[in-house]
């Protein structure tokens, strides 16, 4: 498996859309409401993403000259909490 990918983040319309609602509504509060507008597609992002293995998390830590204090798996992902040394 390769760790190190390209993830899709799909940013929502609805979330652009109550923006425009409050901005329109904010700017022309008195003015008749504008027919709708037809759905634009999602706006879709890539983020890089590092997929680690098991004990790799901490040896980077380590090796940044970092104290690992607790670190753990859940919900498919390595998590650490880490201090300076």
């Amino acid at each position: 498996m390769d760790q190190d990918v390209m993830v899709p983040w799909v940013l929502q319309n609805k979330v652009n859309k109550k923006k425009n609602q409050l901005k329109e509504a904010a700017a022309e509060p008195e003015t008749a409401p504008e027919p709708p507008k037809p759905e634009e597609p999602p706006v879709v992002w890539n983020r890089y993403y590092h997929l680690y293995k098991q004990g790799e998390l901490e040896e980077d830590v380590v090796t940044a000259k970092g104290r690992v204090v607790e670190s753990g798996y859940e919900r498919d992902n390595w998590w650490a909490i880490i201090s300076k040394e």
